[in-house]
């Protein structure tokens, strides 16, 4: 609560010394990121939309998100761009087997089905 509360006090004193066509522009600027994460975090549930009845397109798709964003991210800061891609789907992977590890023992000791 009082972290809340300090972040609104900052935020007030910010906005308090910014003009009207500055704030506009930092309106159009959230909406734009807004949209673009609304749109990000969609591209995992998408072919569960299209009737997909197997977690393996979600997968696929959320492989092919992370590589285009690696891709881009890393050309915009002059990185090895194969480099990047391998090591952030690595992580995923490993993000994604640890997940599993964590279902499936749920699984064996409170027998617990999800």
């Amino acid at each position: 609560m009082v972290l809340d509360e300090f972040f609104a006090l900052r935020l007030y004193e910010r906005l308090r010394g910014i003009s009207t066509g500055s704030l506009v522009e930092m309106l159009d600027r959230l909406v734009v990121v807004a949209g673009a994460l609304s749109m990000g975090t969609g591209a995992y549930a998408f072919p569960v939309l299209l009737g997909s009845s197997t977690p393996l397109w979600s997968v696929l798709g959320g492989a092919l998100a992370a590589t285009i964003v690696s891709a881009v991210l890393a050309f915009l800061s002059g990185m090895n761009i194969p480099r990047r891609v391998f090591i952030n789907l690595s992580i995923m992977g490993g993000a994604v087997l640890v997940s599993y590890a964590i279902g499936s023992l749920a699984h064996r000791l409170w027998g617990l089905s999800l």
